[in-house]
């Protein structure tokens, strides 16, 4: 027996393919930032990459392609904020446009107000291998870093005296 589709069997379909599309498009995106990110791993520079910056957050939202809802969110950003996301150690080639730049912004100010790692210090505690390095006061990043160096500092110490022997 042959069945006719209905408009019900149309419809489903039809939610099936949209639910099917989101799930194909944040794929994606996660796909090209992982590739992206892993493409920068190597990289020796000192800067700080806004999305590893926001994924390390947790934040996807800043992360994700976002252009804004007026027309002007999508120009380059302005000198003066690649000048500011610079001083905290930004590469200003990864700011996307001015949107971008002005999230980034705002969650760097909320840090400082909230007294939380500044974004040098959050790159360190994740490239350390500390637990929690989101939510590290900037005191706390202080200590571990500077506990964490100073351990390096005399293993280094250590092997060179080895070396000599």
């Amino acid at each position: 027996m042959i069945r006719v589709a209905t408009a019900d069997d149309k419809k489903r379909g039809m939610d099936e393919l949209a639910a099917q599309a989101d799930i194909d498009v944040i794929a994606q995106r996660e796909e090209r930032l992982r590739k992206e990110l892993e493409a920068h791993k190597d990289r020796k520079a000192k800067l700080i990459d806004a999305v590893g910056f926001a994924l390390t957050l947790g934040d996807e939202e800043l992360s994700a392609d976002e252009q804004g809802i007026f027309p002007w969110h999508q120009n380059a950003a302005t000198p003066k904020q690649l000048d500011f996301l610079e001083s905290f150690g930004f590469n200003p080639y990864s700011i996307k446009n001015t949107y971008h730049a002005g999230r980034l912004l705002d969650k760097i100010l909320l840090r400082q107000r909230l007294r939380l790692a500044t974004p040098k210090q959050l790159r360190l505690l994740v490239k350390h291998g500390h637990p929690n390095p989101e939510r590290v006061s900037l005191v706390d990043a202080g200590a571990w870093l500077d506990k964490r160096f100073k351990a390096l500092q005399n293993r280094s110490a250590a092997w060179k005296q080895y070396q000599r022997r």
